[in-house]
């Protein structure tokens, strides 16, 4: 039923921006609110306008950098943060994507947001050295420590 719902929501999103979740994409972020599960982040990438899954796993924000090393791609994701109990969008902007192609997904960037119902952060990240330690990322989302970004 959860995952109806999901794909119902990012369907009635189409209408406003147009960006939509891949039907594995839709399960994907299912599985990251499910407190069940042990999937805790996952990565999407624009395709046309339909978020197609690029990853998912375990172990938090920092198995998702693991993902984040070239600096020729441009994608979206979600992680839970805050003992799995809260959920941040996030996009990531390599310093080697062109400038058409950062345009492009600037402007699909808050559409492909709206396709995630539950986040309550939305964090930037474009390459720059440093901005991916999880200390900085903690206290970007309003953490000290490091408990901020446990998963469980």
């Amino acid at each position: 039923m959860a995952t109806t719902t999901t794909a119902f929501k990012a369907d009635r999103k189409v209408v406003k921006s147009g960006v939509r979740l891949s039907t594995k994409a839709a399960a994907a972020w299912d599985e990251v609110r499910d407190n069940g599960s042990s999937i805790n982040w996952l990565l999407v990438h624009l395709v046309k306008k339909k978020l197609k899954l690029m990853s998912k796993g375990i172990e938090g924000f920092p198995a998702l950098t693991a993902h984040l090393e070239d600096p020729s791609i441009a994608l979206y994701g979600v992680f839970a943060f805050n003992g799995g109990t809260k959920f941040a969008f996030m996009s990531y902007i390599g310093a080697d994507v062109s400038g058409m192609q950062r345009a492009g997904a600037g402007m699909k960037r808050s559409g492909a947001a709206l396709c995630f119902d539950g986040t309550i952060a939305d964090i930037s990240f474009t390459g720059e050295a440093g901005e991916l330690d999880c200390a900085a990322v903690a206290a970007r989302l309003g953490g000290t420590d490091a408990e901020f970004m446990r998963t469980t």
